[in-house]
């Protein structure tokens, strides 16, 4: 695997990341959380990679997800260029980056209730802090629901409570 190999644009190049290589057979097993949805559509393109390595006579299959007919890195022109393409197509912003998936990402989960420690995992953060610093403002305020608990009758004999 290359040295850049990671999540993102690694100089210029969007790599596969820990948790994209053990679909395609690149890098350790086990390795990061994958949906069956997104599991499917990659064995599906290991499938074509491979009649695209024999179709182009390469020894190998480029590590990266997104590649020139040569197999080498898109540069960050190329990828930035079709990023906004894809943008318009869609009638979104085109402030958007590819960058901004990472965000989407991130605050999506958190909203869903996903751990801040899980979340930081996915995206490879050094430290919780980081996560939370950056993506805090997804994360539930409260749950009135959980203190509201608090107030309803309960079946614990409470006469031997040590306070």
């Amino acid at each position: 695997m290359p040295a850049e190999a990671g999540h993102g644009l690694g100089g210029g190049a969007l790599v596969l990341g820990r948790d994209l290589t053990p679909v395609l057979g690149i890098g350790l097993p086990g390795e990061g959380d994958v949906s069956q949805q997104r599991a499917a559509a990659l064995r599906e393109l290991r499938v074509q990679r491979e009649a695209e390595k024999l179709r182009r006579g390469w020894r190998e299959m480029p590590p990266w997800i997104f590649y020139t007919k040569k197999g080498t890195t898109l540069d960050r022109y190329e990828v930035t260029h079709t990023f906004k393409r894809v943008l318009r197509a869609a009638g979104l912003p085109g402030h958007f980056s590819p960058h901004s998936l990472r965000h989407t990402f991130a605050s999506l989960l958190l909203q869903q209730g996903e751990s801040p420690a899980y979340v930081q995992r996915q995206l490879g953060h050094a430290s919780i802090q980081l996560t939370v610093d950056t993506y805090g403002k997804w994360l539930p305020l409260g749950n009135k629901a959980a203190v509201d608990q608090l107030d309803a009758p309960s079946d614990v004999d409470h006469t031997h409570a040590v306070c």
